[in-house]
């Protein structure tokens, strides 16, 4: 299942195509196998960091894939304080 599937007539459907085409590329580049893992963490970052840069404006395939693998690959959850 896509994650890029819309949930209202924000986009049309040659752009979720590119969007969809931007996360497939952005996994294969890191060697993520998304048939073994959709809803990895990693997968999640991927796709979160395409659908920021497409509300930015972006729907170059190449440059959502590139946004995604820089910004998708450096967030890090904050890490949770234990309790004393």
């Amino acid at each position: 299942m896509s994650p890029f599937l819309p949930f209202d007539a924000t986009y049309a459907p040659i752009e979720s195509a590119v969007l969809q085409h931007a996360y497939d590329d952005a996994c294969r580049k890191l060697g993520l196998d998304v048939t073994k893992y959709p809803r990895s963490e990693l997968c999640n970052r991927l796709a979160i960091a395409i659908m920021a840069a497409a509300r930015m404006g972006e729907r170059d395939p190449a440059g959502l894939s590139e946004f995604a693998i820089k910004f998708g690959t450096q967030w890090h959850a904050p890490k949770q304080e234990s309790a004393a």
